[in-house]
């Protein structure tokens, strides 16, 4: 009888039941950004999908959604990370002094 072989890696995770916007809140700001019209078509259609499932008001669900969207853009953007971690880390070394 031979053993079974191991699967490797991080387990699969489990499957999305909420839009994704619903795990984070922070304080606000009023900014305004220039998008093209194909973005808006597909925020405002993800808007009121999100908002019907979830019952939220379609404000509530564009800041987040728009808050997440940027945050994980940032996230991946590896080139802006580096000198961006670089000071970050600077300060919290000066500070913690």
């Amino acid at each position: 009888m031979e053993i079974s072989e191991r699967r490797r890696g991080r387990p699969p995770a489990p499957p999305q039941t909420l839009p994704l916007f619903l795990h984070e809140a922070h304080s606000r700001v009023r900014f305004e950004v220039i998008i093209s019209g194909f973005m808006i078509r597909e925020l405002r259609g993800y808007v009121e999908w999100a908002g019907r499932l979830t019952m939220m008001a379609p404000n509530e669900v564009m800041v987040r959604t728009v808050d997440r969207a940027l945050a994980e853009y940032f996230k991946r953007d590896k080139l802006w990370r580096k000198p961006y971690q670089a000071s970050h880390v600077t300060r919290a070394s000066t500070s913690a002094r």
